[in-house]
């Protein structure tokens, strides 16, 4: 395997890895893989949770023959932007312009290029394909319904899981009735975000993507 950074000219620089498999080939086919949400960056590690999902799946997907490019994302590591003033739409002409490299790039063969979304990569990916058609795409943990009613299952698990952990921890929470809270903070956010033209708001002392 052989990897080297590369910048790609978006609204912003996007700073990525390419990596190649070992062999002779003259043209690879190739993976681009697509973050869930959050701040995170090319291996989808966030500040304070490091699980190298991407840098894993290039290794696997090195060993069969492909080639992969995962960047990261703007205003996060060593891309260029503001992460907070990005929204939907912005992360995919980013990755629009990550597929326009690849299919310019005299190790890839631009017949065979696929899309591998991960989470909210799984919403960004098929759009990109619209624009810039590929091969394939790959989809993990895909919401199959609108994204509202995917958040409202999450909160009720989280709710299930104050309502039944144990210790002291579960006293607490009950204690502080975290469960009904967290639908009211949930109602108040949105309204704050729908209410607002502005990029970035404040939410009880954070910043908060808006967009």
């Amino acid at each position: 395997m052989a990897e080297c950074d590369v910048i790609i000219e978006s609204e912003n620089e996007i700073s990525a890895t390419l990596s190649l498999p070992s062999g002779s080939k003259e043209k690879y086919p190739a993976i681009i893989m697509i973050h869930g949400s959050g701040p995170v960056d090319r291996d989808e590690n966030a500040k304070k949770l490091k699980i190298n999902t991407f840098k894993e799946m290039t290794a696997l997907a090195n060993e069969e023959g492909f080639a992969t490019i995962r960047y990261d994302k703007r205003g996060i590591g060593k891309s260029k932007g503001d992460y907070y003033k990005a929204g939907f739409f912005d992360f995919i002409k980013d990755a629009v312009a990550v597929v326009h490299f690849v299919k310019s790039h005299r190790c890839i063969d631009e017949n065979r290029i696929f899309l591998l979304g991960h989470s909210e990569g799984c919403l960004v990916a098929p759009v990109v394909h619209d624009h810039v058609p590929v091969q394939g795409m790959i989809l993990l943990s895909p919401s199959a319904e609108p994204l509202g009613d995917t958040t409202a299952w999450q909160r009720e698990e989280m709710k299930r899981d104050m309502q039944t952990i144990g210790g002291f921890q579960g006293w607490l929470l009950r204690l502080m009735k975290a469960d009904q809270k967290l639908d009211k903070m949930n109602e108040k956010l949105t309204k704050r975000i729908k209410d607002t033209d502005a990029a970035v708001i404040r939410y009880n002392g954070q910043k908060i993507n808006a967009k």
